[in-house]
């Protein structure tokens, strides 16, 4: 099962919060009940009144509760908040983007379980998405959907095959990132139906991730980085299945690297 901790701390607290919030009260009024029969001498009138308002300390747990189940809905249906923490998307995504997922691009699913609730469209070629992947069922990744179910996908000599077409790509140019393992690779224009992307080569190729094919089967999607030499995706530990996939990036909403050039509210899936 995948496991998303904040998710699940985010959806005890929730539910903690309900019980205190709308059954203390309940029980309190009752407990308080409880003890004045008992120690009500028997001359006492027999009708006791109840508590006419709301015990405040449980007030506050029930505007939590509120609080947290709209935080809660927000993060699992709408949209979902993601650092980018490595190179592997360079130079479409940089280290330090914060990013907007996109929650409801291939349905509704339950938070914590996953559980599909409602199927909308599926992960498209070209999508970038963010998924748990299969090998480790705990962090999240974020890679671009290369091959779709019943897709043949051959990677040979740093050169993409999608059901045995060449992927094209050109307008080469150096890329230029002091210090990291990709300074000096080459920038090149990839283009996936009707998407275009920039992706990063070494120029000498000869990477062991230069060679392969898979078969895609159905429920999985064949992923990789944009920066090819530098990635730890599809051609390593295989496929992902679409339960695993969190959502679409729509956007990057900020780059919190000081390195890195400023970037606010871009469209990572614009035509370079």
């Amino acid at each position: 099962m995948l496991m998303n901790y904040f998710e699940v701390f985010l959806a005890l607290a929730v539910v903690v919060c309900a019980v205190v919030g709308f059954l203390g009260p309940v029980v309190k009024r009752n407990t308080v009940l409880s003890s004045a029969s008992v120690d009500a001498p028997e001359t006492s009138s027999p009708t006791l009144s109840a508590p006419t308002t709301p015990v405040k300390p449980f007030k506050g747990w029930r505007e939590f509760f509120w609080m947290l189940l709209a935080v809660l809905c927000l993060r699992a249906f709408i949209v979902e908040p993601f650092k980018v923490p490595s190179g592997s998307m360079i130079p479409t995504l940089l280290i330090g983007d914060y990013l907007l997922v996109n929650k409801h691009a291939y349905g509704l699913k339950l938070p914590v379980t996953n559980h599909i609730l409602w199927q909308g469209d599926h992960p498209q070629r070209g999508d970038i998405v963010v998924f748990t992947p299969p090998h480790t069922g705990r962090e999240f990744w974020v890679k671009r959907v290369i091959g779709v179910p019943g897709d043949r996908v051959r990677y040979f000599d740093d050169q993409l095959y999608v059901n045995d077409s060449v992927v094209p790509n050109g307008s080469t140019q150096t890329y230029r990132d002091a210090g990291t393992t990709w300074d000096g690779d080459q920038q090149a224009i990839e283009r996936i139906g009707e998407k275009e992307h920039f992706i990063l080569q070494h120029p000498s190729g000869n990477d062991p991730r230069s060679y392969g094919g898979w078969v895609i089967p159905d429920g999985q999607y064949f992923v990789m980085g944009d920066n090819r030499n530098n990635s730890l995706d599809s051609r390593y530990w295989g496929t992902v299945p679409e339960r695993n996939i969190r959502g679409r990036v729509d956007r990057v909403f900020l780059n919190s690297n000081k390195r890195s050039d400023f970037r606010w509210w871009t469209d990572p899936n614009a035509h370079p």
